[in-house]
């Protein structure tokens, strides 16, 4: 055998001992391959003060994209979010209005969600600006403007939220305000584009500020509310960690693009669409 190939292989031999020594002595640092692509990954990356920590249970919001690409909350690529907001159960074209009322414990209670065309870029991401005022009995209480983008798969997420709370007619306070970004803060899920039941994420997600968390109880719902009766909606249980009393049930329907029907399920009180353009 030539000495030139004989070195040849003594190379190979020394190349792949020393790629064997380096991952016995580096753990965190794994391969995988997809198709053609070598892939690394970090097994121990910390994600306890993760928007989807192990608080949350399987499945995260994380999503899958094209089979390769993934939307992930700590790493967002604004690339794989559009511009409109077109899932079934959330439609936001601009100039979309949305009128709820009840009758509460605190009195009548009426909730007007916008959609005015305003944006905001937060993360790299251009969110639309969902506009949210509260009245109860004709008095505004609440006033926020919520941040959200659909992905590519059609997953709405929520970037952050600035919140005008009043007392009296008089500003008070900016309480449960936050941002993806800020703080450490994370973005999180409004609604998926198709839901499971048993699916659970975190809505929002800055640290001991706004932590509302979801889980999916039923789809294909029946749900029958004054304005009439819808038979493709989305059950959900929604709670917050930072409020114990904090419980409901909300209905998402497909026929309308949007939330028709909210439950407190601390004192049963009821809020419902009454009218939606």
């Amino acid at each position: 055998m030539k000495k030139p190939v004989l070195l040849l292989i003594a190379l190979l031999v020394l190349g792949t001992v020393a790629a064997f020594l380096y991952t016995q002595l580096n753990p965190q640092v794994s391969l995988n391959q997809v198709g053609n692509q070598l892939y690394v990954y970090d097994e121990n990356t910390n994600t306890g003060d993760s928007a989807f920590s192990n608080k949350i249970t399987s499945p995260t919001p994380s999503v899958t994209v094209n089979e390769e690409k993934v939307v992930d909350p700590a790493n967002l690529d604004p690339a794989l979010f559009v511009m409109d907001i077109t899932n079934k159960y959330l439609k936001l074209p601009v100039g979309r209005k949305l009128i709820y009322e009840g009758q509460t414990e605190d009195g009548l209670e009426k909730v007007e969600i916008t959609i005015p065309g305003d944006r905001k870029l937060i993360i790299g991401v251009n969110t639309l600006v969902y506009v949210d005022k509260v009245w109860v009995d004709a008095e505004l209480v609440e006033s926020t403007k919520d941040y959200l983008a659909q992905d590519i798969n059609g997953n709405v997420w929520y970037f952050g939220e600035d919140v005008d709370n009043y007392e009296d007619g008089v500003l008070k306070d900016h309480e449960g305000a936050w941002l993806a970004g800020v703080n450490g803060a994370q973005p999180g899920i409004w609604i998926k584009a198709e839901e499971k039941v048993g699916d659970k994420y975190r809505q929002e997600y800055a640290k001991d500020v706004a932590e509302d968390s979801r889980e999916i109880l039923a789809v294909n719902q029946k749900v029958t509310i004054g304005l009439g009766t819808y038979n493709d909606c989305v059950k959900t249980y929604d709670w917050t960690p930072l409020d114990p009393e904090a419980n409901e049930h909300k209905f998402y329907c497909s026929e309308v693009g949007a939330l028709v029907k909210e439950i407190d399920l601390t004192n049963n009180d009821n809020i419902e669409l009454k009218s939606a353009n």
